[in-house]
């Protein structure tokens, strides 16, 4: 039997582009090619605290801003931007901190639907009209009112 034909990799800059020419967006990826896209997207990069995914488990839980600035140079202007070191939600008696291992609160929901609220709002009072926003799966639901999660990796249109 002959081997399955595998479709070549798409980029993020194809997917980009087939939205918009002027279109706003960020990953972290390893490849050479990926990584030359972002250095063109320059300050058209925003990294956001408020796309983090709700806090329920322990892999919620966020790294440190010096951490993902130095892992990810090239998002380094975006990450600088992050609200202190400690972005994702957290108690002071009861911290949430992956270094240490420890996982002592979860986020309530409704500070959670509060955060989805703050960055539709920011995006409504933008000028752009077109955004690519890399997040996660119960982010994107609370944002687009959804019924489903989306899959890893998925591409999804939604209008605001």
């Amino acid at each position: 039997t002959p081997a399955p034909v595998r479709e070549p990799p798409r980029t993020v800059g194809s997917d980009i582009g087939e939205l918009a020419p002027d279109a706003n967006g960020a990953s972290p990826c390893d490849s050479d090619l990926d990584q030359a896209e972002m250095m063109a997207w320059g300050d058209k990069v925003f990294v956001s605290h408020h796309l983090s995914e709700k806090l329920s488990t322990s892999g919620d839980i966020g790294r440190c801003k010096g951490v993902l600035m130095n892992e990810f140079p090239l998002l380094a202007g975006g990450l600088s931007q992050l609200p202190g070191d400690v972005w994702w939600y957290n108690q002071h008696h009861r911290p949430n901190d992956a270094e240490r291992q420890q996982f002592l609160s979860h986020e309530p929901t409704q500070k959670f639907k509060d955060r989805v609220e703050r960055f539709r709002s920011w995006l409504t009072s933008r000028d752009e009209k077109v955004f690519v926003v890399f997040g996660h799966s119960t982010f994107f639901k609370q944002l687009t009112g959804g019924h489903r999660s989306l899959k890893n990796c998925e591409v999804h249109t939604y209008h605001l």
